[in-house]
């Protein structure tokens, strides 16, 4: 399908047509999951997942940036710092970090951290 094509994009593991994805949504509410799924030769969740969206249209597949951001040299210092003044664990120095300096940062992150820096 061309890009100027005014039918819209399929994904290519799709298992429904905008058509399909039209009628369930148009599907009175008394029909089922399960009676659309027979019908369509789709899965109960397919169904439940088209009757729940707004549109008949594909998401996107690029993976999300979740908001992980990244940690400042100010914030490495602060995790140092903590570290070495507090003697705490990695789970407890964690929490603390999350808490006082309001830091998101996975236990695996702060683990490479420590290595890398509290030698």
């Amino acid at each position: 399908m061309s890009k100027n094509s005014t039918s819209p994009l399929i994904h290519p593991n799709a298992t429904t047509s905008t058509a399909i994805r039209f009628a369930i949504q148009s599907a009175p509410k008394e029909i089922t999951n399960s009676e659309l799924a027979r019908r369509f030769d789709v899965s109960p969740t397919t169904i439940s997942r088209w009757r729940r969206r707004e549109s008949i249209q594909d998401r996107s597949c690029a993976p999300k940036n979740h908001g992980r951001r990244k940690l400042t040299d100010k914030n490495i210092k602060q995790i140092v710092r903590t570290r070495k003044s507090k003697k705490l664990g990695l789970d407890p120095l964690n929490h603390y970090i999350k808490e006082k300096f309001e830091i998101d940062i996975s236990r695996a992150r702060l683990a490479q951290i420590l290595k890398e820096f509290c030698k």
